[in-house]
C-alpha cells in the first residue's frame, strides 16, 4: 500500500463544511425535543440547591483532564494518540448527555445546566487544559507549537447547538402548548 500514512501523525483528516453543517443540525434538533421537557422551574430549582451542578462543572474541568494525564503517563501511547487524548480529556459532555438523560429518565434539566455550563466555559477551559497538558507531557511537548484553537467559532458553535434549540424548545412550550 504505496502512500498509506504509517505513522498516525501523518494522517490528514479531511472535514467537509456541508457534512459538519448537517451534524450541527442534527445535534440542535435533538436539543431543541428535548428542551419540548423542559421548564423554567427545572433551572430555578438547580440555583436553589447548586451543589450537584457545582460538583459537575468541577469533575468535567479538573477531575477529567487530570485523569486523562494520569491515563497517558501510565499507557504510554504516541505522541498523536496522546494529544487527542488530551483534547478529549479537555472538552465538555455534549449535547448526547442531554438525549441520553431523557431517555433514561434522569435529572435533564441538570444534564442541560451542565452542558450549557460545560460549554460556555469551555471557551476558555479547553485551550487551557489542552495546553497545560499538553505542554506539561514531554513527548507531546514539540508538537502544541503548530495547534491553535479560535475561541469564537467555538461560542457560535455552542449558540447554534445548544442556546437556541434550548430557548426555541421552552418558548414552544410556554407559547404552543
Amino acid at each position: 500500500m504505496q502512500g498509506t500514512p504509517t505513522n498516525i501523525d501523518d494522517i490528514q483528516l479531511n472535514f467537509s463544511a456541508d457534512n459538519l453543517f448537517l451534524l450541527n443540525f442534527i445535534l440542535a434538533f435533538l436539543m431543541y425535543g428535548i428542551a419540548l421537557n423542559l421548564t423554567w422551574d427545572d433551572f430555578r430549582r438547580l440555583f436553589e440547591y447548586p451543589r450537584k451542578a457545582i460538583a459537575g462543572v468541577l469533575s468535567q474541568w479538573v477531575v477529567m483532564p487530570l485523569m486523562t494525564y494520569v491515563l497517558i503517563l501510565v499507557l504510554r501511547p504516541a505522541p498523536g494518540i496522546a494529544l487527542g487524548m488530551f483534547l478529549l480529556g479537555a472538552c465538555p459532555g455534549g449535547n448526547m448527555s442531554n438525549y441520553l438523560s431523557s431517555i433514561a429518565r434522569g435529572n435533564v434539566a441538570l444534564s442541560v445546566t451542565l452542558t450549557a455550563a460545560s460549554t460556555v466555559l469551555c471557551v476558555v477551559m479547553t485551550p487551557l487544559n489542552f495546553a497545560f497538558y499538553g505542554n506539561l507531557y514531554e513527548p507531546t511537548r514539540q508538537l502544541m507549537a503548530d495547534i491553535s484553537i479560535e475561541p469564537w467559532d467555538m461560542f457560535g458553535s455552542v449558540v447554534t447547538i445548544l442556546g437556541v434549540p434550548l430557548a426555541l424548545g421552552m418558548l414552544t412550550v410556554q407559547f404552543l402548548p
